[in-house]
């Protein structure tokens, strides 16, 4: 990467829009806020990677229109989207405007030659499954394979089946639907495993920082010790990566994951095994996520061929769209299904006075009314609504709230996703309260009185906007609180570790498993989601509520960057713009003594510290020497200044 060029990541990067050239790697929800916190900001090139995640319900309305605002914002911009296996992809390019050059291809690469395998239960051989390879639709027996013992667990079954295919060779992907069952299966892998002949140095400071950063009752530290590893999303991403990264060199020879697997992350293998494999609760795998996810077997480069494997396939209940030739799929988005059938979105308009969930059909609201009142036509979108009696009930409601707008426009396009009714609520429920501003103002997460003033928020937003943070109770409501507490600790850089403990006292009938995953579905979910996305908007409507009083409002904090990135101080912001994880940040943050400072000042602090001294993990001072080496090489190529 040339030196001019700077690469950023975080919206709240102070270096930010001073490179010459700049490289943004994000998601839909901080592209969004880039869009808002640098007014002046537009690209040249905007590239879309797994463009099938528009049909991602609310973040597919979000994608889309973070898309269209960037656009908007760059008209002379170039726009690519990639997305695997997807048989339309004209669809992406339909809404391109008719004086700009539009084109759409369908790859035909063909990788590494794949083998669709179906593993079956043999009548009265409970330690017997015949296997079958299909080929072009049909299935031919090829072979019986033989337990190592009877299966009687789910887990079982798959780690029998998936050892007696695999033995102790690296290179196998088991694809489980959720983190308890991956949880499980990993176990059930492990007992299959013998014990390391040698200890793995790798492997040993993997376990290590585990056991310090996240638990040391986590199971994936155990079950490490057998080359097995489990792979979810709400685990922290220094892990995920060095997980990754140790399947990726074989020191992991089993790795099973989630619906993860299917959302970028490049995991390439030998063998895939799959059993009701499913996206989400109750939501059999369609066909074109199927393959999109058996093309991690055998990829180009990585291996000759590779393994798909399908587990009880005679069980039609499990495999209710069994698959039998490599099909595309279809990309499809949130904005046009939500509209194409339109029952989602006619219900919440015709309760549109209730507390809902964060729903898609919300967002699809909510990105209606922000394109009207910003001036635009919505009536080609409405055109999808097929009976004219609803689409005139949604384009009613959407005239209607428009008209009813008491709030400046400018924040109901800054909280996409959040119906203005929804704003409308609680702005009327600061002017009933009696309360002040101030009385009702966010803290700082230091100040004595943080936990109780966020959970007042929480139970006021429960109220009137959404009940994502547990159902409309009392102010003593014990969910509130328990996530008040949370949010308060991970804004302060509390570790995990001590975060499941907190949870682990809170609620003593608590295995340590299931506060462990309980803590990191509740961080990502809500700490880092949620959370931001609710109370950036009360922060903002309390200002219009200061303004209506004639008051004044202060400089306040950014909320959503201290939630998304479990940080408050400055310092600490610009350790991660380095390419740090809160993980090492965290590990630092007690010996940095100033609040704020220049990312050449923390390069140059970095570079002083005693990390071993300091009893900084191993892995941890790895990714910090990666830091100081990337930093160091662009100083070397940097263009000389007399």
């Amino acid at each position: 990467m040339p030196s001019d060029v700077g690469v950023f990541t975080l919206p709240w990067d102070p270096d930010l829009g001073e490179s010459s050239r700049t490289v943004l790697v994000v998601t839909q929800e901080r592209l969004h806020l880039v869009l808002e916190l640098l007014p002046s900001f537009s690209v040249d090139l905007l590239f879309v990677d797994e463009a099938q995640s528009l049909a991602g319900d609310a973040r597919g309305v979000l994608l889309q229109h973070s898309i269209e605002r960037t656009i908007r914002r760059s008209p002379e911009a170039q726009v690519l989207f990639a997305s695997p296996l997807s048989s339309n992809p004209e669809l992406l390019v339909e809404d391109a405007p008719p004086d700009r050059r539009s084109d759409s291809f369908v790859s035909e690469t063909v990788t590494v030659n794949q083998n669709l395998l179906w593993v079956e239960h043999i009548n009265r051989k409970p330690q017997r499954r015949a296997v079958s390879l299909v080929s072009d639709g049909n299935s031919h027996r090829v072979g019986e394979l033989v337990l190592a013992q009877r299966a009687t667990t789910v887990p079982m079954r798959i780690a029998l089946v998936a050892h007696a295919l695999a033995g102790n060779n690296p290179g196998n992907v088991i694809y489980v639907n959720g983190p308890s069952e991956a949880e499980k299966v990993a176990k059930a892998v492990y007992e299959q495993l013998p014990a390391l002949a040698e200890a793995d140095t790798e492997i040993d400071d993997l376990r290590d920082l585990i056991k310090t950063a996240v638990h040391s009752k986590y199971l994936l530290a155990d079950v490490l010790a057998r080359r097995v590893a489990f792979h979810y999303g709400n685990m922290p991403l220094m892990v995920r990566t060095e997980i990754e990264r140790l399947f990726g060199e074989g020191k992991i020879h089993y790795l099973i994951c989630t619906s993860t697997l299917l959302e970028g992350v490049n995991l390439p293998c030998r063998t895939i095994f799959m059993r009701n494999p499913q996206k989400g609760p109750g939501n059999p795998l369609r066909e074109g996520d199927f393959w999109n996810l058996a093309g991690r077997a055998g990829r180009w480069g990585k291996e000759f061929e590779g393994n798909v494997v399908c587990i009880d396939t005679d069980d039609e209940s499990l495999w209710p769209n069994l698959p039998r030739v490599r099909k595309r799929s279809q990309i499809t988005r949130a904005v046009s299904t939500g509209l194409d059938d339109a029952s989602g979105l006619l219900a919440f308009v015709r309760s549109v006075d209730e507390v809902h969930d964060d729903s898609a059909s919300e967002s699809l609201f909510a990105y209606l009314c922000s394109r009207h009142l910003a001036g635009e036509s919505i009536q080609a979108l409405l055109d999808r609504v097929p009976l004219e009696s609803e689409r005139s009930e949604v384009e009613s409601a959407v005239t209607r709230a428009a008209t009813d707008l008491r709030i400046p426009v400018e924040i109901v396009t800054r909280h996409t996703g959040i119906a203005p009714v929804s704003m409308e609520r609680l702005l009327d429920s600061f002017r009933r309260s009696g309360k002040t501003p101030a009385d009702l103002e966010l803290p700082l997460p230091e100040e004595p009185d943080a936990r109780a003033r966020f959970q007042e928020s929480l139970v006021r937003i429960g109220a009137t906007m959404t009940n994502v943070f547990g159902a409309t109770r009392s102010s003593n409501d014990r969910r509130k609180w328990q996530l008040a507490n949370l949010i308060v600790n991970w804004m302060n850089g509390m570790p995990l570790a001590r975060l499941i403990d907190q949870r682990l006292a809170f609620n003593t009938s608590l295995t340590s498993a299931r506060a462990i995953r309980d803590v990191m579905r509740d961080i990502e979910s809500i700490a880092r989601f949620h959370a931001p996305k609710y109370l950036a908007c009360y922060a903002d409507l309390l200002e219009v509520y200061s303004a209506e009083l004639g008051l004044e409002t202060a400089a306040r904090p950014d909320y959503a960057m201290m939630l998304e990135l479990g940080v408050s101080r400055t310092s600490e912001v610009v350790l991660m713009s380095l390419g740090l994880s809160r993980t090492a940040t965290v590990a630092l943050s007690d010996f940095i003594g100033v609040d704020e400072w220049s990312r050449t000042e923390a390069l140059t602090w970095l570079a002083a510290q005693n990390l071993d001294g300091l009893g900084v993990p191993v892995l941890l001072q790895r990714e910090i020497g990666d830091v100081l080496k990337v930093a160091t090489r662009r100083a070397e190529t940097a263009p000389k200044t007399d």
